[in-house]
């Protein structure tokens, strides 16, 4: 899952804060949380501002922290995802254009560079299935236009890649996609692209689409659509009012259960429960309102608190809101 940076903090200050905030060093500070994965009780996180991979504990203390900035063997430059299969810590370091594995206890194995004929590639989502680690590559085309493939690796080995999607901005000059929405549950995989309303399922077999999924043919956030244009009608212009749904932050799949963190405003998020195979059924409220970042493994809900200088870790089992 993805979800948006704040402005860059003091990296020094936010170092020293993780491993020993307030003089207690078992809890756990975290400057910019990009993408999390829970396995096993423990969460790792990528802090893209720490360039680091901080893993926490089911209570939410810190395990341990691995990763620093540079271009060197384990080092890091702004990581954007992680995953983990086995032993195995898969990280997507998007400012070396790489991924790298490193052992659970953070120790560096190997690096790589996309296996694809891109120039200009960088992984964008890691997510493990049972036999397999799926990494989503984002390929930019041009300042307009981006190529999002689907790499799957066996045993460390490259299998295959295949393309997924082409992103058009609807605006010249403008990136289309920031921060791509991935997930792999059983053999499908969703993909969003972090600003519109759809998102695309695909068959792990085959790489084809199983059908597309856009919030906008939900019932209850096509109300709230349909109340915004209503609200814009009446103000015919003269009142500012945000465009906010629908859009998809955030996904996790979890078996036939499709879980999306979409805004409710300006300032506060949800997650909506849909299930893929009756995607005509309206959408559960399963946690929110929300007004800090927050990932779902399927089970438990991660989300961070802000503090000064970095954001505080708070696990919590999902609740039905309604």
């Amino acid at each position: 899952m993805a979800c948006e940076s704040n402005a860059p903090r003091n990296p020094s200050t936010i170092s020293d804060r993780a491993a020993n905030p307030k003089s207690d060093s078992s809890a756990a500070w975290v400057a910019s949380p990009i993408d999390a994965t829970s396995v096993d009780g423990s969460w790792f996180i990528a802090d893209a501002e720490q360039d680091a991979v901080i893993v926490i504990g089911a209570n939410g203390m810190l395990r341990h922290r691995f990763g620093r900035r540079g271009s060197g063997p384990g080092e890091l430059k702004t990581p954007t995802a992680v995953g983990v299969k086995g032993d195995s810590i898969f990280v997507a370091d998007i400012g070396n254009r790489r991924l790298t594995t490193f052992t659970r206890d953070g120790a560096f194995v190997s690096s790589r560079v996309a296996p694809t004929d891109c120039s200009n590639s960088s992984a964008a989502g890691i997510r493990a299935a049972t036999e397999a680690v799926f990494v989503l590559y984002k390929c930019r085309l041009s300042i307009s236009e981006v190529e999002l493939r689907v790499v799957e690796f066996r045993d460390g080995n490259f299998v295959r890649s295949t393309l997924a999607d082409t992103v058009r901005a609807r605006e010249p000059n403008v990136s289309p996609v920031a921060f791509p929405l991935f997930d792999v549950s059983g053999d499908i995989l969703v993909l969003g692209n972090g600003h519109g309303p759809c998102l695309k399922l695909l068959r792990l077999d085959s790489m084809r689409s199983a059908s597309p999924f856009c919030l906008e043919q939900v019932g209850q956030v096509r109300a709230s659509t349909e109340a915004l244009s209503r609200l814009r009608s009446r103000t015919r212009g003269a009142l500012d009012v945000p465009d906010f749904l629908p859009r998809a932050l955030a996904v996790a799949l979890d078996g036939d259960n499709l879980f999306v963190l979409h805004p409710v405003d300006d300032d506060r998020t949800e997650w909506l429960v849909l299930n893929v195979s009756r995607p005509n059924e309206s959408p559960t409220v399963v946690a929110g309102p929300l007004t800090s970042r927050s990932f779902f493994d399927g089970r438990d809900l991660l989300s961070f608190s802000g503090e000064s200088g970095g954001y505080v870790p708070e696990i919590a089992p999902m609740r039905t809101a309604r």
